[in-house]
C-alpha cells in the first residue's frame, strides 16, 4: 500500500498536495486532482482513509456566531470530546465560524465534530465528520450524529407541566432554522393534544434571533401575563430566556411559581441556583453528548469501537421550585 511519500515521488508534488486531494480540498486544480488521483489508483490507494497518515488532530466546529463566548453547554461537551481526545493522544482544534461562511481547513485532521446543525447548513470539509445535534435534512442520509431526543424532551417538559394541573402552558422555542426547535415543539402539541389541553390561540413561539432574544422573551412573557387569561406556565430554552421570563414577572407584579411557573430546558447545575427560586431544568448530559460523538468520530480512523449507528443520549428533568407543586398531586 502506498503512502504519501509515494504518491508525491511518483506524482511530483508535495505530500500537502497529495493529502489535500485525497480529502477533497477545493484548493487543488482539477488537472493536479486527476493526476494525483491517477497515481493513488495505481499504487493501489483507493480508499482514502487507508493511504492519509494520521494527524492526530480533530476539530470540532462550534457553529455559533459572537467570537469567543462559550456557554457552560459547549463547554460541558467539549470536556466529554476531550476525555477520549487525551485517551489516544489527539489534539482538538476548536473553530466558531459558521457553517454558513467558507469552512477551509488551515490544517489537516483526521476529522471534525460540528455542533448546532440549522436547517440551512452544510458540510463541505473533511469526508470524516460527526454532528452534535441532528443534522439538517439534506445530511441526515449520509453523516453520523449523535444527539438528545428532542421530540420527547419537548412531550415531557409540557407534560410535566400538565401534570401540576397548568392549563395555559406557553413555549418559547430556539430559533426556526435549528433541527432541535421543530422536534421539541412537535413534542409540545403532542402532549397538549393527548391530555386535551387544546389552547384556542398559539401559545408557540419561535425567537426571531438569538441576538434579540432576552428582548424578545421579555416583551412575549410580559404580553402573556397582561392577557385577561394569563397564561399559568412556561417553557423556554436556555438560562438567558430564562432571565427574560423572571424579570418580566418581577416588572409585572407577578410571582414564581405562584402565578408563574417555569421550565428551562438547558441550565447547568450553577446557573439555576442563580435563580430565585432556583430554577427547573433539563439534564441533556452534554458531557456524554461529547463524549460518545468523539468515540464515533474515532471509531472511523481506528481508535475506538462503537455500534456505528451514533446514539440517542438520554435526559432527565432536574426539579426545583419554579414549578408550582398541585395540592394532592
Amino acid at each position: 500500500m502506498g503512502k504519501l511519500d509515494d504518491i508525491a515521488k511518483e506524482a511530483q508534488v508535495s505530500k500537502s498536495t497529495v493529502s489535500n486531494v485525497l480529502n477533497g480540498k477545493s484548493q487543488v486544480s482539477e488537472r493536479l486532482r486527476k493526476r494525483v488521483l491517477k497515481v493513488a489508483r495505481a499504487l493501489d490507494t483507493s480508499q482514502a482513509a487507508n493511504v492519509i497518515e494520521n494527524t492526530k488532530i480533530i476539530g470540532v466546529s462550534l457553529n455559533i456566531e459572537g467570537g469567543l463566548v462559550y456557554s457552560s453547554f459547549e463547554q460541558n461537551l467539549m470536556r466529554g470530546i476531550l476525555n477520549i481526545c487525551d485517551k489516544h493522544e489527539y489534539y482538538l482544534l476548536v473553530k466558531t465560524n459558521s457553517l454558513k461562511k467558507n469552512r477551509e481547513n488551515i490544517l489537516d485532521m483526521d476529522g471534525e465534530i460540528i455542533l448546532n446543525p440549522g436547517e440551512d447548513n452544510y458540510f463541505s470539509g473533511h469526508s470524516h465528520h460527526v454532528w452534535i445535534g441532528t443534522p439538517p435534512l439534506k445530511e441526515r442520509e449520509r453523516t453520523l450524529y449523535v444527539d438528545n431526543d428532542n421530540e420527547l424532551i419537548g412531550y415531557t417538559v409540557t407534560e410535566y407541566l400538565i401534570k401540576r394541573g397548568h392549563k395555559r402552558i406557553a413555549f418559547i422555542n430556539s430559533e426556526s432554522v435549528k433541527t432541535v426547535s421543530h422536534s421539541r415543539k412537535s413534542g409540545y402539541e403532542q402532549a397538549l393534544a393527548e391530555y386535551e389541553v387544546l389552547n384556542k390561540e398559539c401559545l408557540h413561539f419561535f425567537l426571531e434571533s438569538e441576538e434579540m432574544g432576552y428582548h424578545q422573551v421579555y416583551t412575549q412573557t410580559t404580553l402573556l401575563l397582561k392577557e385577561s387569561t394569563p397564561i399559568d406556565a412556561i417553557i423556554v430554552n436556555s438560562v438567558s430566556m430564562a432571565k427574560a421570563v423572571y424579570q418580566a414577572c418581577n416588572d409585572t407584579g407577578k410571582s414564581i411559581p405562584e402565578d408563574l411557573s417555569v421550565i428551562a430546558i438547558y441550565a447547568d447545575n450553577q446557573s439555576s441556583a442563580e435563580f430565585y427560586p432556583p430554577l427547573t431544568t433539563v439534564n441533556l448530559n452534554e458531557y456524554e453528548l461529547g463524549l460518545e460523538a468523539a468515540k464515533l468520530l474515532l471509531s472511523i480512523v481506528g481508535y475506538e469501537k462503537t455500534s456505528g449507528g451514533g446514539a440517542i443520549i438520554p435526559t432527565t428533568i432536574i426539579e426545583k421550585e419554579s414549578v408550582k407543586s398541585v395540592q394532592g398531586e
